[in-house]
């Protein structure tokens, strides 16, 4: 009997997590960062001191920038074909890559 009170417990109190997770992920999504691209951009180069170190078209609807600043934060925003930008993902530590074709080739 006590066991079965603990398995049922037990999943109870995962499902509670499962909610929580997934109304967490909701809520995140209903007030994402987004604004239009020109202020973003301002935002990120004088709050974080980031510049646009990479580009490229995601679809044909989308724009890739990478942001990178001289301490190593950096941000990938998505912006619109209606101009409105959205940060994808940001962090610390960046360090850029060798491009393709100017590294020792093998």
């Amino acid at each position: 009997m006590m066991r079965a009170l603990g398995r049922a417990a037990l999943v109870f109190t995962l499902a509670l997590i499962a909610l929580a997770l997934s109304l967490t992920a909701a809520l995140a999504q209903e007030f994402e960062a987004c604004a239009p691209r020109g202020t973003m951009v301002e935002m990120l180069s004088e709050v974080f001191g980031e510049e646009p170190r990479a580009i490229g078209l995601a679809g044909e609807a989308h724009l890739m920038e990478l942001f990178v600043s001289e301490t190593g934060t950096w941000t990938i925003l998505r912006t619109t074909a209606s101009g409105i930008s959205c940060p994808l993902a940001e962090g610390t530590s960046f360090e850029g890559l060798t491009p393709p074709g100017s590294g020792p080739t093998w």
